[in-house]
């Protein structure tokens, strides 16, 4: 009997055992059909801009300047970072992105 103006409290939920429709088979493989999701680790960071992209869309120097202000602390030129700005909207464009963000 619930007694009023008590605190519903919701029974614990056993976890459930393995079995052969959870995510791994007995054997260790994946129970799951691969043909029905592509393997996450496989594209895992494909579309990040990295050294490379920043090259291709800013060109070599300003990558390569960029590099350098990494290591020994420097400050980006406002030139190298309104070609990166650019180079940065260019690369996500053309990748159809619908948002990106930076660090």
């Amino acid at each position: 009997m619930k007694k009023s103006g008590s605190a519903r409290i919701s029974p614990r939920l056993s976890p459930r055992s393995p079995d052969k429709n959870g995510p791994f088979a007995a054997d260790g493989s994946d129970a799951k059909s691969s043909a029905s999701a592509p393997n996450t680790l496989s594209t895992f960071g494909r579309n990040l801009f990295n050294l490379k992209a920043m090259s291709e869309h800013c060109g070599k120097e300003v990558a390569d300047r960029f590099q350098a202000a990494l290591v020994d602390g420097a400050k980006t030129s406002e030139e190298d970072s309104k070609a990166i700005e650019a180079g940065l909207f260019n690369w996500c464009s053309a990748k159809n992105c619908t948002s990106y963000a930076h660090w």
